[in-house]
C-alpha cells in the first residue's frame, strides 16, 4: 500500500488526504458524519501474489490511531476476489493488421502466472462517525487452470471472430471439437470464443494458439481484450482487460501521377491519398513516401511544391528527401480526413524498377515505429524514347559514333547537345535540349570535339568542352533544327573506345557499356530521354582503317564510291566469310556486275556479290582448299594489307538525316561452328551535300 493515491468525491470530501502509507495499510484523514455514505478510491493498489477472496479490516479512530481512541471496526470484511493472472505477451500479433481486413490470423502468446500486478483502483464505502480510517487485507490461494476449465476470449468492438478457427500451437490442449463461438452472457450481439481445456495449465506455463477474425472497419475507442478461464461457471483466472489490444493500421488509398515518364527526368509528381479518419499528434503528423529504388527526392524545401486537403490551404510544411524516401510533416498537430493532394519534386530512374511499388505511411510526430495508416500501390512505367548508337567496335580505336533518337513529339528550334563522360551527375545548361551521358569514366570511353560531323545537316554544330577530375563534358549546339514526331534524328561525335571491354557493375546490374541521352527544351525542361542506350560489343578485331571515297555527287544521279580497308594481320579462311556494306537511307546500289574487288580479296567462286535493299553483300571463301577439275587448289583468307571495294549507287533526292555508311564483317565461330553476326563493325564516311 506504500504507493497508493487517494481520489475522493470533491463535493463533500475535498479535504480528505492520506496521512500515512504502510506496506499493508494506509491511514486517511477525513471528517465522517453519521448516516452519511462516504466513498474512497485508492489507486495503484498492488494485488497479492496468491489468488482467492480478499478480506479487509476497516477501523476508525478519533484524532489518533492509538488503541484508546478506536471508535469502531469491521474486521475480515469480504472484498473482491484475487484471480489467477493470465498475461497476454506483447509479441502477440495479427496478420494482416489493417482495418477492414478479412480473415486475419490472430496469434496469442499467453502465460498463466501469479506475479504481482497493479490494479486500477479499490473502492471502499462505509458510514462511521469518526475521523481516521485504517484497513488490512487477507487472502486464499490456488496455482493452476484446471482441466475442464473454459478459456474465454472477449474481443473488443468491431472484431468479428470466426467460428471453429482455433488452432493449437503449444502449451494448451483442448477437448477435440469443443471450441467455437457462443453468445456473450450480456445478451448483446457480441460473441465469445470458448475453448474447453482437456489438460491443466500450471503456474508459469506459456501457451499459444491462433484464431481467425475480420478486423474492425474503423478505429474504436475501446481496444482491450478480456481473456479469462472459467471453471464450474466461476472465473478462476483473467487478464482483467490488461491487454491493450493490437495496433491496427488504416488503409491509405493513393495514386501517383507523374508529369513525365521520361527516364532520368526531374519532374513534378502528383500524389493524392484518401484518409478515412482524422489523425492527431502531439505536435504534427508525418507522411512517409517510399518510392521504388532508383527514384530520387530532393532534400529541404525543394522536395515539396504544394499540398492541400479538400481544397484547403497548405497541409505539409516540412519535407526531408533521402534518395527514394521523402518524409513530410504537417503544419499543425492534425491531419484532416478526406482527400489530400501533394506535389513533389523528384527524379525518375533510368529504367522501370524491378520492384515497382510505392508505399505511403502515416505516423504521429516522429514515431515511425508505429504506422497509423499504410498502403502499397503499383508504380508507373518509365518510358524511354527509341534510341540507338552505332560506332566502331574495335578496342582502343578512335572513330565517329552516331546517335539516332526518335522523339515522341515534334521539336522545333535550336538544339544543344551536352555529352557528359564521368561518374558525377551531368551538368545541364539553360539552353540544353539534348544531354548525352557516356558510360562511367572508369569504363574507358572518351568523347572529343574534333573533328566535327555534319551527318545529314546543312552545317556542322558548334562544340565546346569542359574537363574535371571526374567527368568531361562536350557541348554541341545546332543553330536551327526541325525534328518531326516519330522520325529519327541523327548526330555524331568523336568517340575513343577503351582498350579493354567495360566491366559490368555487380551491385547496380549496369553493363558499364551504355550511353544516356536526355532531350531538353531551351529552358532546360526534359522532353524525352533514354538513359540506357547499349554501346557496341568491343572486340580486338584486325581492322584499323576504313575510308570511303566518291566522285561527283548529284541528286538522283549515279555516283561511284570506293571503300578502303586496312587489314592488320593475315586471317584464316572462314574467319571472315562475308562483308556487308550498308548505305544510308534511300541510297540504292546498282547491279552487282558494277562491283570491282581488289585481287587480294578472296571472294567466293559462287555468286560472290549480291544486293539486298540498301546492303551490298560480298561472300568470301569458307574453306582452305577448293576441288577443281585439275586438282586441289589452296585457298587463302583475308591477308594483311589494303583491300579495295569499288561500286556504284543511285543518290536520293535529298541528303539523308542518318547519313552514314556501315561496314559489317561476319565469320565462323571455330568453337561452335556458327555464323557470328557483327564479328566486326566499323562506321565512317558520309556523302557530300547533294547538288541539284
Amino acid at each position: 500500500m506504500s504507493t497508493v493515491t487517494l481520489r475522493t468525491p470533491p463535493e463533500i470530501q475535498a479535504t480528505d488526504e492520506i496521512l500515512k502509507r504502510g506496506l499493508w495499510d494506509v491511514t486517511i484523514s477525513t471528517a465522517l458524519r453519521s448516516e452519511v455514505e462516504f466513498s474512497y478510491v485508492l489507486e495503484e493498489v498492488q494485488n497479492p501474489a496468491e489468488i482467492g477472496l480478499s478480506y479487509w479490516d476497516i477501523t476508525t479512530y478519533l484524532d489518533t490511531v492509538e488503541s484508546d481512541s478506536k471508535k469502531d471496526a469491521k474486521l475480515d470484511a469480504e472484498g473482491f476476489e484475487i484471480l489467477g493472472s493470465i498475461r497476454v505477451h506483447s509479441d502477440s500479433r495479427i496478420d494482416p493488421r489493417v482495418y477492414g481486413a478479412k480473415d486475419s490470423v490472430i496469434y496469442f502468446a499467453l502465460r498463466n502466472e501469479l506475479k504481482k500486478f497493479a490494479a486500477e483502483c479499490a473502492w471502499l464505502t462505509d458510514a462511521y462517525d469518526c475521523d481516521i480510517g485504517e484497513f488490512d487485507v487477507l487472502f486464499t490461494d490456488s496455482d493452476l487452470i484446471r482441466a475442464g476449465s473454459v478459456l474465454e476470449l472477449h474481443a473488443p468492438p468491431g472484431y468479428v471472430l470466426k467460428n471453429e478457427t482455433f488452432v493449437r500451437l503449444s502449451g494448451i490442449v483442448e477437448e477435440e471439437g469443443q471450441h467455437g463461438l457462443e453468445p456473450a452472457p450480456t445478451g448483446t450481439s457480441q460473441y465469445v470464443y470458448k475453448i474447453l481445456l482437456s489438460a491443466d495449465i500450471t503456474e508459469d506455463n506459456e501457451f499459444a494458439f491462433t484464431i481467425t477474425a475480420d478486423l474492425p472497419e474503423t478505429h474504436h475507442s475501446e481496444s482491450r481484450w478480456l481473456v479469462q478461464a472459467v471453471y464450474d461457471e466461476v472465473v478462476v483466472a483473467t487478464n482483467d482487460f490488461g491487454f491493450p489490444g493490437f495496433a491496427l493500421v488504416g488503409t491509405l488509398p493513393f495514386s501517383v501521377v507523374p508529369e513525365l515518364q521520361t527516364p532520368g527526368a526531374q519532374i513534378i509528381l502528383r500524389i493524392s491519398f484518401s484518409l478515412a479518419a482524422m489523425l492527431r499528434g502531439e505536435t504534427y503528423v508525418s507522411l512517409e513516401i517510399t518510392a521504388p529504388l532508383g527514384f530520387k527526392f530532393s532534400s529541404g524545401s525543394s522536395c515539396l511544391k504544394s499540398s492541400s486537403t479538400e481544397g484547403s490551404g497548405s497541409v505539409f510544411g516540412g519535407c526531408i528527401g533521402n534518395n527514394n524516401v521523402a518524409t513530410l510533416s504537417t503544419t499543425r498537430d492534425i491531419l484532416e480526413a478526406g482527400q489530400t493532394v501533394i506535389e513533389m519534386v523528384c527524379v525518375n530512374p533510368d529504367v522501370t524498377p524491378a520492384n515497382n511499388f510505392w508505399r505511403l505511411a502515416l505516423f504521429l510526430d516522429s514515431d515511425s515505429s508505429l504506422y497509423r495508416n499504410i498502403q502499397t500501390e503499383e508504380g508507373y512505367e518509365i518510358n524511354a524514347m527509341e534510341a540507338e548508337f552505332r560506332g566502331n567496335n574495335r578496342l582502343g580505336v578512335r572513330a565517329p559514333g552516331f546517335f539516332t533518337f526518335v522523339p515522341s513529339k515534334e521539336i522545333i528550334g535550336p538544339i544543344q547537345v551536352d555529352i557528359c563522360d564521368g561518374i558525377a551527375t551531368p551538368k545541364f545548361v539553360s539552353l540544353g535540349l539534348i544531354l548525352l551521358q557516356t558510360p562511367p569514366l572508369d569504363s574507358g570511353y572518351a568523347l572529343k570535339c574534333t573533328p566535327l560531323y555534319r551527318v545529314g545537316l546543312p552545317e556542322p554544330p558548334e562544340c565546346s568542352d569542359q574537363t574535371s577530375l571526374v567527368e568531361s563534358v562536350i557541348t554541341l549546339f545546332f543553330s536551327n533544327v526541325f525534328i518531326e514526331q516519330e522520325v529519327g534524328f541523327t548526330f555524331a561525335v568523336e568517340v575513343v573506345n577503351p582498350g579493354a571491354p567495360p566491366i559490368p557493375d555487380p551491385d547496380s546490374g549496369s553493363s558499364g557499356n551504355a550511353f544516356g541521352l536526355v532531350v531538353r527544351d531551351r529552358e532546360g525542361n526534359t522532353i524525352d530521354a533514354n538513359m540506357i542506350i547499349p554501346g557496341m560489343e568491343l572486340l580486338n578485331v584486325p581492322l584499323v582503317g576504313f575510308a570511303l571515297a566518291w566522285d561527283a555527287v548529284e541528286a538522283q544521279s549515279i555516283s561511284r564510291l570506293q571503300v578502303v580497308l586496312k587489314i592488320t594481320r593475315d586471317m584464316q579462311p572462314g574467319e571472315v566469310t562475308e562483308i556487308q556494306i550498308e548505305a544510308p537511307q534511300d541510297v540504292g546500289f546498282t547491279a552487282p556486275s558494277n562491283v570491282i574487288l581488289s585481287e587480294n580479296l578472296p571472294a567466293s567462286d559462287v555468286a560472290p556479290v549480291s544486293v539486298a535493299g540498301n546492303r551490298l553483300i560480298i561472300r568470301l571463301n569458307r574453306e582452305s582448299e577448293s576441288q577443281t577439275l585439275v586438282g586441289t587448289t589452296e585457298m587463302n583468307g583475308l591477308r594483311e594489307g589494303t583491300v579495295l571495294i569499288t561500286f556504284a549507287v543511285k543518290n536520293p533526292s535529298r541528303l539523308p538525316n542518318a547519313n552514314y555508311w556501315i561496314l559489317k564483317m561476319f565469320g565462323i565461330s571455330m568453337a561452335k561452328n556458327l555464323r557470328c553476326p557483327m564479328r566486326l563493325l566499323a562506321l565512317q564516311g558520309r556523302l557530300r551535300e547533294l547538288t541539284q
